[in-house]
């Protein structure tokens, strides 16, 4: 079954989100608009492969960007975002913050990370993946006592642009829009 004919819940999500930032960049994407963005990065990056890319994000790039968000590290998620989403993100963080209770998170596995489209935009080439992370809450009190934890499996879509500018092949990707849906709460 293809992705645009599946009724999983998390895939119809992910179709839904893909939609969103398909019309945000103008329209419909197709195999050409992969190549197109493809060919781009190589320009700057000869031997950029996509498949790496893939495993460079799962194992670093979005634990990282993940992880700062999550712990309301700003400095870090400013180094890694373009403004408009750094601000949403940052909004997030603050939004989230209760008087006298600290709040920990840690992402436990990221998973079933994917491309799912590619275009080629005025700000550079824009990879949009999808991905789940499993993720650990945990609230604690003035006096350090946990008061709730929350196992979450959360659907991630990530629309990253690569700066053109930086040569680095790590460094040059910043996230450029984001969705976020909890697809399930387990119980600690």
């Amino acid at each position: 079954m293809k992705y645009d004919e599946s009724d999983h819940l998390v895939i119809r999500a992910s179709r839904a989100v893909t939609d969103r930032l398909g019309d945000a960049f103008g329209g419909v994407m197709t195999q050409s608009d992969m190549a197109e963005a493809l060919a781009e990065i190589r320009k700057i990056d000869p031997s950029f492969n996509k498949e790496e890319f893939v495993k460079q994000c799962q194992f670093d790039i979005i634990p990282t960007i993940l992880e700062a968000f999550l712990r309301g590290n700003l400095e870090i998620l400013k180094d890694w975002c373009h403004e408009a989403s750094f601000n949403v993100l940052s909004a997030i963080i603050k939004q989230r913050t209760e008087p006298g209770v600290q709040v920990e998170c840690k992402v436990l596995e990221v998973r079933d990370v994917d491309i799912v489209l590619a275009k080629l935009l005025d700000e550079g080439p824009v990879m949009v993946l999808t991905f789940q992370a499993q993720q650990l809450t945990s609230r604690r009190g003035k006096e350090g006592e946990v008061k709730d934890e929350l196992l979450e499996n959360i659907h991630y879509v990530w629309a990253l642009c690569r700066d053109q500018t930086i040569y680095g092949s790590r460094a040059a990707w910043r996230v450029a829009e984001f969705a976020i849906q909890a697809s399930g709460k387990l119980l600690v």
